[in-house]
């Protein structure tokens, strides 16, 4: 386990910018994908990785104390915070149902990972602020 924490602790110390898991996993084809999950997790939580933000590959990490700007189309926690204070109840929001239709829902209630709309669908903050991002398109 020592060997895999070292190899992915190189891989994001070579790597340019952030690095997801999605793309640490690809990088070590012959170690089942859980065992690299399980690694890139515990080097979080021991304090040798950061989050820096979250994209459609999963989460973004850095070497701990690191300072790298994020690729364009990434969502990293100050833009998460903004639409936490932004999206209130009472707040419009539209998205494609599972039938593809566009619908329209007011946000009830708002949670610390997600808001409940009136109608039942539930949307994370990170979804959320896609959408405040562009406004004129809706969340799928």
């Amino acid at each position: 386990m020592d060997r895999m924490r070292d190899s992915i602790l190189n891989l994001i110390k070579n790597a340019k910018s952030p690095i997801s898991s999605k793309e640490i996993t690809d990088m070590c084809p012959y170690t089942p994908k859980v065992t690299v999950y399980a690694a890139i997790k515990n080097l979080y939580a021991s304090g040798h990785l950061e989050r820096v933000g979250k994209g459609n590959r999963g989460y973004l990490y850095i070497i701990s104390g690191e300072k790298i700007e994020l690729p364009s189309g990434y969502i990293d926690a100050e833009e998460i915070k903004r639409a936490k204070i932004k999206a209130v109840p009472g707040m419009i929001v539209r998205y494609v149902n599972e039938d593809g239709e566009e619908r329209r829902s007011k946000i009830l209630k708002q949670y610390p990972y997600h808001c409940m709309m009136e109608d039942g669908h539930s949307f994370t903050w990170a979804q959320i602020a896609v959408y405040l991002r562009n406004r004129k398109r809706s969340i799928r």
